[in-house]
Order: structure tokens, then sequence, then C-alpha cells
């Protein structure tokens, strides 16, 4: 029962850290700074992913 627990616990941290990953890419490539092309070819590229 307590590994079961920690594999949960794993998976919820990974998720966690796979959405944060996202921003963190964006912040990094120059965030809210980013001139309109740009940020709609990173949201286009993000909706094919999806």
């Amino acid at each position: 029962m307590k590994r079961k627990i920690n594999i949960l616990l794993v998976g919820i941290f990974c998720v966690g850290l796979s959405g944060c990953y996202e921003s963190v890419v964006r912040f990094w490539n120059g965030g809210s700074h980013m001139s309109r092309a740009e940020s709609e070819a990173y949201d286009e590229c993000f909706e094919e992913l999806v």
C-alpha cells in the first residue's frame, strides 16, 4: 500500500513539472516580450502537439 502511494505521488509530481515546463520555456525564450508572430507560431505548434 505504501508503495502505491509513493508511485501516485511521483506521478503527480511529474505531471506538475511537465505542466510548469511549458511556462518556464516560454519565459526563457522571451516571455511576454515575444513578437506577435512568434507568439502565434508557438501557439500553433502547441495546438498541433495537443
